[in-house]
């Protein structure tokens, strides 16, 4: 009776309560209900495990301290049993996932690595879940390299997993944990076309499966994330190099199987591999071209419960794809742009360092709670201080390491800024002497052959024209022909100058424009800048070989200035002819600084005059605490 007006009560308070604190409630009288209710204690761990799976299918995560304050039970009974040691590595493979899902990476990874420890312990075998979880992340953040660096690190010990599943040497569960190596690896491999290092990943997970499955009971959630994961690897497969559409087929048809496995609608654990299946099957009728399906799977993808971050990019990426399918360019244009801006290209590098921080912090955290349970009538209070000082030295030294490696990596990329421009002004100027003496020898001969001949037969005609003896009907006709070779001797010498004039001009300028482009991206590597570069077609084709030299000067100038002081994240540059001026335009959206103050004192502006000057070239800048716009006029 008592136990129905407390469900009663429960229903009451969910028409007064909003739907997460209801959900709050609800958890906490269960784990009353639960710890109060008499079970086996591996019954109270299974209800645990399967309480905290059903929290996180629906979204839900917790605090560290809230949540190890929930499992004490658990890891109070898992660290005293023997029998139930197994439990133990659930214990952190739960705070693990825990952080996972709030997005505390450095957190996760720290209890990953208890984890494997524990696993070490007792079974005497190397687990892969700490390498599977950095391979993932390195893999949300594209950092590809990262990556295939991780899978090349590791893949001897997975080359050996075929013979040693096949031999029974090697527990299941470190075997399954192959998958979370090799998805992001081939998925790496793919992105970048590197058809022979996919497909070499390709063979080796469908012998690890080939043989994981004679000896892998199907009865279980385990195996059916592993037969979905396979299947998504001949997926990604069939895009290795030229798409193999019945490939991609059957492994859809595969991964919906799995998604319609009972044992998945019963456990509701299905939501996480949903919206994987919706992007395949999208990226696949994109690939076909069947614009309508794409439509309907990118809409199913959205109304996925819980729709993780790298899954909502991917469905904007291929909305945007979709658009310029259907002939959209322009918006197509905007989708990308906007995923573009969302996405923070210095993720990775930031994600990674406050990930030091917290992986620092949950260790010193974890470490304060075991001795605070050993000496808690003692030395507490030095230890509080011992750890903020540990901290606060940590943060100081991540600083200082973090600013060495910007003030590095500036360095590395100005050197790198140098070289290139190096390289492309001393070519142009090999080409611009190489076109001056063809020039002259062209000249010179031209004068012998054409000049010298005309001039020497006006000089004779002058000499005949004053002979007294001819005749009026004579002179005129000397008269008209003297006439007519100077007009071609005029005619000459005016072409003849005007080769000079042009004699540093030359027509390749898509050659140009690129190599001004691989300046640009060389300068601003795409891990830390967002760049855009417009140079309207013809802009810089009557532009001499010259003014082309003094551009990259001037250019190579300003990007220096831009790694070295802005701090920019984002940077414009825009090139266009109006007027019979070219017009050179760089904007980024650095901090700034006070023209007053700087400038004809530095930056290098006073280098930018003096290379304008000859040209009759101006310059003008404006900034502020939003950014820089530097505006370069030059006449054509």
């Amino acid at each position: 009776m008592g136990s129905l007006v407390k469900y009663i009560l429960i229903f009451f308070i969910s028409f007064l309560c909003f739907k997460n604190v209801l959900c709050q409630a609800l958890d906490s009288i269960y784990l009353k209900d639960l710890d109060n209710r008499k079970f086996s204690q591996q019954e109270y761990l299974e209800k645990m495990d399967h309480w905290l799976a059903k929290e996180f299918s629906l979204g839900r995560t917790f605090s560290q301290e809230e949540l190890t304050k929930r499992l004490k039970v658990y890891f109070e009974i898992s660290n005293n049993s023997k029998e139930l040691s197994l439990f133990k590595i659930n214990y952190y493979i739960n705070l693990a996932n825990n952080a996972e899902y709030a997005k505390r990476n450095g957190e996760s990874i720290y209890y990953l690595e208890k984890a494997e420890k524990e696993i070490l312990r007792l079974y005497g075998e190397k687990s892969l879940i700490v390498s599977a979880r950095k391979i993932n992340v390195y893999l949300d953040n594209r950092n590809y390299q990262k990556v295939i660096q991780t899978y090349k690190h590791i893949s001897p010990y997975l080359l050996s997993f075929p013979s040693l599943i096949k031999e029974k040497s090697i527990n299941l569960n470190i075997s399954v944990e192959y998958i979370s190596i090799l998805t992001p690896a081939i998925e790496a491999y793919v992105e970048l076309r590197m058809i022979k290092e996919a497909d070499s990943v390709y063979v080796l997970s469908e012998k690890i499966y080939r043989e994981l499955k004679k000896n892998l009971p199907q009865d279980n959630l385990s195996a059916q994330y592993i037969n979905f994961y396979q299947a998504k690897i001949r997926f990604l497969n069939s895009l290795n190099g030229k798409f193999l559409k019945s490939q991609a087929l059957n492994a859809l048809s595969e991964m919906k199987n799995v998604i319609s496995n009972k044992l998945l609608i019963s456990k509701q654990s299905s939501n996480d591999i949903l919206g994987e299946y919706y992007l395949m099957t999208a990226k696949y009728y994109l690939l076909t071209r069947d614009t309508d399906s794409v439509k309907i799977y990118i809409d199913s993808i959205r109304n996925v419960p819980f729709l993780n971050e790298e899954q909502t990019y991917q469905a904007n990426i291929l909305s945007a794809l979709l658009e310029a399918e259907e002939g959209n360019y322009r918006m197509a244009f905007n989708k990308m742009s906007q995923v573009a801006h969302s996405t923070d290209s210095l993720r990775s590098l930031v994600v990674e360092d406050i990930d030091n921080l917290v992986y620092a912090h949950t260790e010193v955290e974890v470490n304060r709670h075991l001795l605070t349970l050993a000496q808690r009538k003692a030395r507490i209070h030095d230890f509080l201080i011992i750890s903020l000082i540990i901290i606060f030295l940590a943060i100081i030294f991540i600083a200082v390491t973090i600013s060495r490696n910007k003030e590095k990596a500036s360095k590395k990329i100005i050197y790198q800024l140098n070289q290139e421009a190096s390289l492309q002004i001393s070519i142009m100027e090999e080409r611009l002497e190489f076109a001056r003496s063809e020039e002259k020898k062209k000249l010179a001969q031209d004068l012998h052959d054409s000049f010298a001949s005309k001039i020497a037969g006006l000089k004779n005609l002058i000499t005949i024209f004053n002979n007294k003896e001819i005749t009026d009907e004579q002179k005129d006709d000397i008269h008209r022909v003297m006439i007519q070779v100077s007009d071609e001797l005029y005619d000459e010498a005016r072409k003849q100058s005007h080769n000079l004039y042009s004699e540093n001009h030359f027509n390749d300028e898509d050659l140009y424009i690129n190599n001004l482009m691989k300046l640009v991206k060389n300068a601003l590597p795409k891990s830390k800048y967002f760049t855009e570069i417009g140079i309207d077609k013809g802009a810089l084709n009557n532009i001499s070989l010259h003014i082309r030299i003094q551009i990259i000067y001037i250019l190579q100038e300003i990007l220096t200035n831009i790694i070295k002081h802005s701090s920019a994240t984002k940077v414009q540059i825009t090139v266009y002819q109006e007027n019979r001026l070219l017009n050179i335009s760089i904007e980024d959206n650095g901090i700034g600084f006070n023209i007053n103050k700087i400038e004809n004192k530095g930056l290098g502006f006073i280098s930018i005059q003096n290379r304008l000057e000859p040209l009759s070239g101006t310059f003008s800048i404006s900034s502020d605490t939003k950014g820089t716009s530097i505006s370069i006029i030059i006449p054509s």
